[in-house]
């Protein structure tokens, strides 16, 4: 019924009416993306017909976001240079159009095209050194967020390519510029986290793990629960990739309990994967792996993420299907 009343405000294309749609649209993204696509496109084009490009921009970017997430990823490429386009034409300051350039890289990356977003990102980095750390009065958006995302979506293309050195310099970055603005200890911290893997790769496992402990440290000083979750998490990932199974099996153990503290669906499924995994590699009892795989693939399914369940690794095919025991023992479904 509220879409249907959108629709019949909008056919006066009165510039209220549309923005209705807009925020109709944006609202019902994530429950009924098929309505919402078809409200914002309306919007969309009613904009464009008003040579409304400020309202235009607003709208390809809601659109970019859905078909993101829907996985439809070479029509939100599309709608992406659309929205830099109107982002343009409406006269928006220049951190917009940075911000309208990162929602770019951060499709092309989605889609593994990580060379591109490695080529593109050096001349937005002089764009961005070049600026004030203010938003100017036609900013629409924040400055800092702006920096962070640009500068993490080229870490990372950098760690899909394995340009390790590249990935730290980027990360370098990320938290200089976190400390620039006065970020909390946590923020900070959970920024340096993501230099573990670099290190490993490049001979410096010692390093990545005193850096891991070390935030974690931070993070319990704080009770940044969700963080620690994180970092236990990260520390699983350092010591099986050490070739320490059994030691990945009890870090991963405490990520996947802390991550119940503060329930999010995706985090929960992949802890789940994830210790699943260190358990196979660890000889650990092939009933407990399969009901974490079980567990994982059910907080998928129920929370609608349908491109993890499509990508979720299914069962080794040598892993155990049942525990060894005697007669007693009894037979999982």
């Amino acid at each position: 019924a509220p879409v249907a009343c959108a629709m019949r405000r909008s056919r006066g294309t009165t510039a209220s009416a549309v923005k209705e749609l807009v925020v109709l649209g944006a609202a019902l993204r994530k429950v009924d993306p098929d309505e919402a696509e078809i409200l914002l496109r309306r919007a969309y084009y009613l904009a464009m017909t008003d040579g409304d490009h400020q309202v235009a921009s607003t709208t390809a970017g809601e659109l970019v976001t859905l078909l993101r997430d829907q996985g439809r990823l070479f029509d939100a490429l599309a709608m992406a240079s659309q929205k830099i386009e109107r982002t343009n034409q409406a006269g928006f300051g220049f951190w917009t159009q940075l911000s309208d350039q990162g929602r770019r890289l951060q499709v092309l990356n989605l889609l593994g095209r990580h060379e591109q977003v490695l080529i593109d990102l050096p001349a937005l980095r002089v764009q961005m050194a070049d600026l004030p750390d203010e938003r100017a009065h036609n900013d629409r958006v924040n400055p800092w967020k702006v920096r962070d995302c640009i500068l993490d979506i080229g870490r990372l293309s950098a760690l899909a390519l394995a340009r390790w050195d590249d990935a730290l310099d980027l990360n370098q970055e990320i938290v200089s510029t976190k400390r620039r603005r006065a970020a909390g200890a946590s923020e900070i911290a959970a920024s340096r986290c993501h230099d573990y893997l670099p290190l490993f790769h490049l001979g410096r496992s010692a390093d990545a793990d005193q850096l891991l402990r070390d935030c974690q440290g931070i993070f319990a000083a704080a009770c940044d629960i969700a963080q620690l979750a994180t970092v236990y998490g990260a520390r699983a990932d350092l010591e099986g990739k050490r070739h320490h199974p059994r030691s990945a099996v009890d870090l991963q153990r405490t990520s996947l309990h802390l991550r119940y503290l503060h329930p999010d669906p995706q985090e929960i499924a992949t802890a789940h994967q994830n210790l699943a995994n260190y358990l196979s590699r660890a000889s650990g009892k092939g009933a407990e792996q399969q009901a974490h795989r079980l567990a994982a693939a059910l907080l998928d399914h129920f929370a609608g993420n349908t491109r993890q369940l499509t990508t979720t690794p299914r069962m080794p095919a040598n892993e155990p299907r049942d525990d060894a025991g005697g007669t007693d023992t009894p037979t999982l479904p």
